[in-house]
Formats: structure tokens, C-alpha cells, sequence
């Protein structure tokens, strides 16, 4: 028997979820993330069934990259609701500690102590801390461990840094061959991988890392790597629009020695090793970059003082609010449509939303709403080109800083909300007679002028209404000049400076 590798397709829409099964050469069965909880647990769990011929098929190893839902729901969903109908041997994570999870993602503090509770149901699995260097072995089928959340440099020596680069990045040897597992890896962990092991990453396959999104690994990272294959994590329609939005995904595409890409949104596939080529292998061709001038539809007063964060201060009252914000619920319907207002004073923005209880979808029970995360990305002095706002990096002189926030928001009513850095952010949330607002104030790194054009997305994360968990995004469009996507930080809402 060989090795084969099942990339599957999973349920989300779009798809973002990140699934592979490994039936190594001894017949052993390895599980790579797994995907969503809506519906991904029991696909991967029918697939596993058809796949070993049994009702209760084994598992001899789940690996799990990182504490995001795409990547840690499947697991979870299947030892919450399916632990008896399988055997899991072992689980191998290494997740972020208590500090890095508070300081840097306070939503994984949640989704974490859900996830260690779940997979106790899985009776007699190892739990596994993997280390760089470790092998686990299945026969002939090695998997080699490159990279862990260990690795990085101390918390207060990276500030960029996010849950993504905790990664666990992973090498499998079968056949001849080698594959590259990256999970969501970016910039910071590509850095120490490459520091490590140099020109040692060159690998026949590679999973695109972070679902081939504007923040995934670099150019340079790609470039030792140098793969002939790719396995894509992502939805068709994501796939063929990160092609003309990405700059890195440009750059892997382009390369002349590419034999096929496998994108798990055009269904799922089961890959012998070695792998070859399709008789028809997926090799679009790259599509026109848009040369539209960038342009902003709205301009940002500038005020002589700070705005206090509360609806009291006059400075709000005279600055009239502004539709144009549409929550959207990635599968399904539109949940609100808030009015907002933005100033900047002294080299800050300060923002101002704004719900009625119309616009709320539980207006009279206000405890059905809740987030456990809220993050804002603001990109400065943005480039004069939407499709080079995020570039791949830093060293590039259109280079765009961006920041995230991520206050916690499990309390509405009027909760004064800690923030992750309170030199750069501060955000309150007050409940009224009218409705529910959030204030926020966000430090520029840049020093900023009028005329400065900046862009910004707002997402609220894990959002639960009616007991229903949806993950959920703010998206400032701007119809009139082509620039609108919604529920993804590609394409955002550019403003200007007044």
C-alpha cells in the first residue's frame, strides 16, 4: 500500500476550513486539523467510516495546527458529539500560553478551554506536545516536526505577532516525496522557519499557508520552499479572487515549474504518492491586475480636541452619523446595519458605532448578543493602488502597517471593555435607551497630515444570536468605486483624512 493524502473539501461557505487525512503506508490513519463545526465534524467522521470500512474507524494521530475554529471545530465537534464512534490514539497541539492568549487573542482563551475539555472524551488518546525535531513514524511514513508555538522569540520581542504564527508546521516523507504542512503560519513564525532550516525547506508539495490569504507566509519563504505541487485550503471563488488580490499568490503561481494545484473548494481529492499531475491540472493563468487609482468616498474630520468615548460629548453630537456598515453573517443573512462616526485628533482615530434597537436582532433581550472578540484592522497612508495595500514585506518601501484590536465584548450591558494594548487602543460599550454603542480610540504608528488616505475592516468575531455561533464581519464598501468585499480584509473601505 502507499501513502495517499485526502485533501477534503469542507462545509463552510466560503470555504476556509482546512482538512487532510493521511492513510499511511502501514495502513495507519493521520488527521491534519479537520475543519468548521457546521458539519465538518460529522463529513470528516463519514469520511473516515467509508474510508476504513468500519463504524468505528481509528485515528493514530490528530495533529492540530493552531487554536482557530477552521482548524480545531472539527476535532471538537467530533469529541463532543461523536467520541464513541471512534478511536483517537493520540492528539498532537501545542497551543499558545494563558498570556500570549489574553494579550494577543482573548478569543482563543474560550475556544481553547472548550477545545482541552472536548477531546477528553476521546478515552485513552496520548495528548502530545510536540517539539522541532520530533519524528512520529507509521511504517515507511515519517512526519517530521519543523516548527511550534515554542520557537518564537519572547512575547514583548515581537509585537506583530498573532495566533496564526503559533502554528505547528509539520513535513511528511513518503514515496520519495515531501510534503509541507504550514497550517496558518505568517511573517513572524516564516522569519524563525527560515533562520532554522534555510534552504533544508525545500519540499515536492506545499499546503499554502493561512488559505493563500494576504496574510500568509512571504515570497522568500515560498521561494526555499519551491515546491512543484500545491495543496490549497479555500473555496473555489476565493481561490480564483486571491489570484488577482494577492501579491505572494501571484508570485507561486508564476513560477514555470508548477505541475498542478489541488484547491479543496473544487471538490475533494485523494493524492497517491508520489503525487503527479491530473491530465488536466488546475494552472489558471494570471489575471490582470485593475490600475484603477484609489479614491475615497469619505472624508475623516479632523477636531481640535480628543473626543471622549462616551455620547455625551459634544464633539459627537455635531458630527452627523453615517450608514454604509453592513454586518454579514458568512452563510446566511444580514444581521444589522449600524451607523458609525469617525474623527482623528493629535495623530488618533476615534470611531463612534452606533446600533438602535431596530437594527438589533433581539432588540428586547439584549443578552442574546455577544462577541467574544471585536478586532479592528487600520491600514495607514494607504498606497495608490487597493491591490497593494497589503504587501508582502516590510523591507518593501510600500510597506502598510496594520493593527489589530481585540478587546473582549462577552458583557454588553455597558461593560467598560479591556483592550490588549492600552497605549494604542482603548474601547468602550454602553448600553442606552436607544440601542448599544461601542467607542474606540486607536493610536496611528505613522505620523499622519491631512489629505493621508487610510483604510480600515471591522470583524466581529464568534458572534452569538439565538444560541447560533457565526462568525461575522463589518464591511465598509464602497459601491461607487468598485471596491467592495465583504467578510474578508482584501479589499477595505479607504477614507481620508479631512
Amino acid at each position: 500500500m502507499k501513502t495517499v493524502i485526502h485533501q477534503l473539501k469542507t462545509t463552510g461557505v466560503p470555504l476556509d476550513g482546512m482538512c487532510y487525512v493521511i492513510q499511511c503506508e502501514d495502513s495507519s490513519t493521520v488527521v491534519i486539523d479537520g475543519g468548521m463545526d457546521n458539519g465538518d465534524a460529522e463529513l470528516l467522521l463519514d469520511f473516515l467510516k467509508k474510508l476504513s470500512g468500519s463504524d468505528k474507524p481509528v485515528i493514530d494521530a490528530w495533529f492540530l495546527t493552531h487554536a482557530h475554529p477552521d482548524h480545531t471545530y472539527a476535532c471538537m465537534g467530533m469529541g463532543a458529539r461523536h467520541a464513541e464512534e471512534v478511536t483517537v490514539k493520540k492528539i498532537v497541539y501545542e497551543f499558545p500560553s494563558m498570556e500570549f492568549r489574553t494579550k494577543r487573542d482573548p478569543g482563543t482563551v474560550y475556544e481553547i478551554d472548550l477545545f482541552e475539555k472536548s477531546i477528553k472524551n476521546f478515552k485513552g488518546a496520548e495528548i502530545i506536545t510536540p517539539r522541532t525535531g520530533d519524528v512520529f513514524k507509521f511504517g515507511q511514513t515519517k512526519f517530521e516536526v519543523l516548527f511550534t508555538y515554542s520557537d518564537l522569540p519572547p512575547l514583548d520581542e515581537i509585537p506583530a505577532v498573532g495566533t496564526n504564527d503559533t502554528s505547528t508546521v509539520l513535513r511528511l516523507s513518503a514515496e520519495g516525496q515531501t510534503v509541507l504542512f504550514l497550517g496558518d503560519v505568517e511573517r513572524t513564525a516564516d522569519k524563525v522557519i527560515i533562520a532554522r532550516h534555510g534552504a533544508a525547506l525545500k519540499s515536492d508539495v506545499c499546503q499554502i499557508a493561512h488559505h493563500g490569504s494576504v496574510h500568509s507566509s512571504s515570497k522568500e519563504f515560498y521561494d526555499l520552499v519551491d515546491p512543484e505541487f500545491l495543496l490549497w485550503p479555500v473555496g473555489e471563488e476565493s481561490f480564483y479572487k486571491q489570484l488577482r488580490t494577492v501579491g505572494v499568490d501571484r508570485h507561486i503561481i508564476s513560477k514555470g515549474h508548477l505541475k498542478d494545484i489541488f484547491v479543496a473548494g473544487q471538490g475533494t481529492v485523494s493524492l497517491e504518492m508520489p503525487i503527479r499531475a491530473r491530465k488536466k491540472p488546475c494552472l489558471p493563468a494570471l489575471p490582470d491586475v485593475p490600475s484603477k487609482p484609489l479614491t475615497a468616498s469619505l472624508a475623516i474630520p479632523k477636531c481640535d480636541r480628543a473626543p471622549e468615548l462616551d455620547a455625551c460629548d459634544p464633539l459627537w453630537a455635531s458630527e452627523p452619523l453615517v450608514g454604509g456598515l453592513t454586518l454579514v453573517e458568512k452563510r446566511e443573512e444580514v444581521f444589522f446595519d449600524p451607523k458609525f462616526a469617525l474623527l482623528w485628533h493629535d495623530n488618533k482615530l476615534f470611531m463612534r458605532l452606533v446600533f438602535d434597537k431596530p437594527s438589533l436582532s433581539d432588540p428586547v433581550n439584549f443578552s442574546s448578543l455577544r462577541s467574544d472578540c471585536v478586532r479592528l484592522l487600520l491600514c495607514e497612508k494607504a498606497v495608490n493602488d487597493p491591490f497593494a495595500l497589503w504587501v508582502e514585506h516590510e523591507n518593501d518601501p510600500a510597506f502598510v502597517p496594520n493593527m489589530k484590536m481585540y478587546p473582549e465584548l462577552k458583557n454588553i450591558r455597558g461593560t467598560l471593555q479591556n483592550n490588549t494594548d492600552p497605549e494604542r487602543c482603548s474601547c468602550r460599550s454602553i448600553l442606552t435607551d436607544k440601542g448599544f454603542e461601542i467607542f474606540a480610540s486607536y493610536g496611528f504608528v505613522l505620523p499622519h497630515e491631512s489629505g493621508d488616505l487610510i483604510s480600515m475592516d471591522l470583524e466581529f468575531s464568534y458572534l452569538t444570536e439565538k444560541n447560533a455561533r457565526r462568525a461575522a464581519c463589518y464591511s465598509f464598501t464602497d459601491a461607487e468605486n468598485g471596491i467592495s468585499y465583504v467578510g474578508s480584509p482584501y479589499l477595505l473601505r479607504y477614507f481620508r483624512l479631512g
